[in-house]
């Protein structure tokens, strides 16, 4: 079938941090060329830097059909997505919110790339542990399938400068996408599918918040994003500006001191988070409840995790700022999670319930349905139930089966010293209303018995 195909020119950028570079002695040039990760994005900081071409094929006959990708589940959730490079080998890269930039680790697996890092350097502050050391190379090309990056511009690491070697190799990846994904297309990620979908920003459409379903606010600084959220301390609410990352395979990491609810915890595990080019210690809590999102005239949140694992820093080691903390994969997983940079929100949905056919996006035309068969159509919404009949009754609906257990979990790139629990199941979704049916007419009297002879 042929697919309609649309490419998003290179063209130079140049954002509000660096026109106020250019207007910087050529003295402090140099210097905010090396803002990465925190201050002025990375992928603009370079005088003249161009992004690279998208091209995106959607099915002209569905044209409202999202791009679908299988993905791999990582330790924690990651989500993890295998592309060719440079038209050559196949490669599992992290989907990653918490990049602003791509990257790619050169080691063993990546040697046919022939990648060259004998010029690494660190790439932002010595003393972030977030800061890669790498080199800026451009003229990549990520092939995903059906959406493929060209000309485009990387971080490529040294896989030796990386700490915790035993943890980043039982994830097994060799490469990192963000931004350069994320800020084209609305972002579906659907851990009980192992699916992520890729909308076109044009032709979709935010579901309305209702129970079961949190429409957040994002604000995007640097290439980063963040939202806001209620977590339970001290059986008190305590609202929190929080740093949301894919990379990062833990659930919930609070920042001590940020407010003075946010403590260190007295009995805390000690704990070590890793990131690309340095470590974090922290201290494990006990877990709490975490509200999203609040129903408009109740005061009430839309969703509520309970049992959430939680970590806490002294204080701020990735030098993000103005946080109280950061939200991990091992807390989104237990929703179908939507990202949508042009739009500037994230959608938390609940799991649909074991053996239901319908997930979460929605579109301009309706609701789109994921069928046994993997194939995925458009259907229009069902009309509401006619009206009972006078005089009927309405038949209660059966009870919902149990969903079936979960399996374990099969560590951004942030590696949790020791994987959360994993989360309870959600509850079944309740099973329609059945549709009325007129009461049964008495059955006719018996005929007498014929006497025996």
């Amino acid at each position: 079938m042929s697919r309609r195909e649309y490419s998003l020119s290179r063209k130079s950028i140049q954002p509000d941090c660096m026109q106020r570079s250019m207007r910087a002695p050529r003295l402090l040039l140099a210097a905010l060329l090396l803002q990465v990760l925190a201050g002025c994005n990375l992928q603009y900081a370079l005088m003249g830097f161009t992004e690279p071409t998208v091209q995106a094929q959607f099915d002209p006959a569905r044209a409202d059909e999202p791009i679908e990708l299988a993905f791999r589940e990582g330790p924690g959730g990651l989500v993890i997505l295998t592309g060719a490079v440079n038209r050559g080998g196949r490669y599992d890269f992290i989907l990653d919110t918490g990049a602003p930039v791509s990257v790619i680790i050169d080691g063993p697996a990546t040697k046919a790339l022939k990648l060259d890092t004998s010029k690494a350097r660190k790439l932002g502050p010595a003393d972030n542990p977030a800061t890669p050391t790498g080199v800026i190379t451009p003229g990549f090309e990520f092939d995903f399938g059906r959406v493929k990056f060209s000309d485009l511009t990387a971080v490529v690491i040294p896989g030796q400068s990386m700490p915790c070697p035993e943890r980043f190799e039982k994830i097994n990846f060799q490469g990192v996408i963000g931004a350069d994904l994320f800020k084209r297309f609305v972002v579906e990620i659907d851990h009980q599918r192992g699916r992520v979908r890729l909308f076109d920003p044009k032709r979709w459409t935010a579901p309305a918040e209702r129970a079961g379903v949190a429409v957040l606010p994002l604000s995007i600084r640097s290439g980063h994003i963040y939202t806001d959220l209620s977590v339970n301390l001290a059986n008190k609410p305590v609202p929190v500006h929080v740093h949301v990352d894919t990379g990062k395979n833990s659930a919930l990491a609070l920042i001590a001191g940020s407010k003075p609810e946010i403590r260190m915890p007295e009995q805390g595990e000690p704990q070590t988070a890793c990131y690309v080019s340095g470590k974090s210690k922290t201290l494990k809590g006990a877990p709490v409840n975490v509200a999203f999102g609040q129903s408009r005239g109740h005061g009430e949140a839309v969703l509520q995790a309970r049992e959430v694992a939680v970590s806490y820093e002294e204080k701020e080691a990735v030098g993000l700022g103005n946080r109280q903390g950061a939200i991990g994969i091992a807390l989104l997983k237990r929703y179908v999670v939507t990202f949508d940079y042009p739009g500037k929100r994230m959608v938390l949905m609940e799991r649909p319930r074991e053996g239901s056919n319908q997930f979460a996006a929605r579109s301009v035309e309706g609701e789109y349905s994921q069928w046994a068969d993997g194939n995925v159509a458009l259907v229009v919404p069902a009309p509401p139930a006619p009206p009972p009949l006078p005089g009927a009754t309405t038949a209660p609906a059966p009870p919902a089966a149990p969903p079936p257990p979960r399996l374990p979990a099969a560590v951004a790139v942030v590696v949790a010293d020791a994987l959360p629990p994993t989360p309870p199941s959600p509850p079944p979704l309740p099973s329609p209303p059945a549709l009325p049916l007129p009461p049964v007419p008495p059955a006719p009297p018996a005929a007498p018995a014929r006497p025996q002879l």
